[in-house]
């Protein structure tokens, strides 16, 4: 039996034991990845591997490098195509690469002899500035009239010269159809002008209608309102009506005498030898009054508890009758 014994620490001797466990630790690095892509481009640019980029840029992890490509929105392939690229990108410049599009060249024969990809050919033309064939034409419009002395394949210069032509025709007929559809707006304006003076010439013939109609209207008023007015004054054709009241109560004997007071009054005012007219008439009516009194209570008297207007409406109109008829017959007669 292995004999040992029990050695406990104090707190003094077990702090400085752990203060010197960790000074024997190794301090741990953190990496990150600090390479931008300009750096990447400049270090394919000097010939770099991509094995030494790794190393020294990505802590030798090629997985790390793939993290880094996708953030740049670029594959494995295209990064090595792009260092190909910038290997062989002292072989041709832009100024070349015009000339050699100048003498025929198309861009496919070109991509192929410089044993580019298609991405990166067309990265390096999207650098350049023209990668549209627009702009493309437009440099080498540019570049016909500073070289006119290399031997431009003539060919190549007459297409150069259709395509300005074309763009010039196609300007043309813009502007073309430009001032078709201004001569339309101007039309249209002209019409609308037109059909407004048109307008405003019918609207002042409904003003002078409508006035012609409101002065009818108030000449047929004014006509009502003068035969109302006669119509009030009892006038009918050849006829004369006359409104006498007729009284509530009478008393037929009392109205007997003031008749032949009346008719005497009467008498003397026509027999007069200056007539005045005016006590004429009012002695006529004043007679005519006590004879409508009279007859009233007459009626009354015959008719008890009744409304007798009716009665003395119908008894003069009656006698009045007769008088036309009298006087009709004595205008026939001659």
């Amino acid at each position: 039996m292995t004999n040992y014994r029990e050695y406990k620490l104090t707190p003094t001797e077990l702090a400085a034991y752990e203060k010197k466990l960790k000074s024997l630790e190794t301090p741990r690095v953190q990496w990150r990845r600090n390479m931008s892509f300009d750096q990447f481009q400049q270090a394919l640019a000097d010939g770099r591997s991509m094995e030494d980029i790794t190393l020294k840029h990505f802590n030798n992890d090629p997985r790390e490098l793939r993290k880094q490509l996708r953030d740049w929105g670029i594959t494995m392939g295209e990064a090595i195509e792009l260092a190909k690229a910038k290997a062989k990108e002292v072989e041709i410049t832009k100024e070349k690469y015009l000339q050699r599009r100048l003498a025929g060249e198309g861009r496919s024969t070109i991509m192929r002899s410089l044993g580019l990809s298609t991405t990166v050919f067309y990265r390096q033309l999207r650098e350049w500035g023209i990668q549209e064939p627009d702009a493309e034409d437009r440099e080498l419009e540019l570049m016909v009239p500073v070289e006119p002395a290399k031997g431009i394949d003539q060919r190549v210069a007459e297409q150069l010269e259709q395509k300005a032509e074309a763009r010039e025709n196609a300007s043309a007929e813009q502007k073309e159809t430009g001032d078709e559809i201004l001569q339309r707006v101007e039309q249209r304006a002209a019409d609308q002008e037109k059909e407004l003076a048109n307008l405003r010439a019918a609207s002042a013939l409904w003003e002078a209608e409508r006035a012609r109609k409101d002065e009818r209207i108030k000449q047929l008023e004014d006509t009502l309102s003068m035969m109302k007015r006669s119509a009030a004054y009892g006038v009918k054709g050849n006829d004369v009506s006359l409104s006498i009241p007729i009284p509530s109560v009478a008393i037929a004997n009392a109205e007997r005498t003031r008749i032949y007071a009346a008719v005497e009054a009467l008498s003397d005012g026509v027999e007069a030898a200056d007539i005045d007219r005016e006590r004429v008439m009012s002695e006529l009516f004043d007679l005519l009054q006590r004879t409508v009194n009279f007859i009233t209570a007459d009626l009354a008297e015959l008719h008890p508890g009744k409304n007798v207007a009716g009665y003395v409406r119908e008894f003069f109109a009656y006698y009045n009758n007769r008088h036309m008829e009298i006087v009709t017959a004595q205008q026939e007669a001659g």
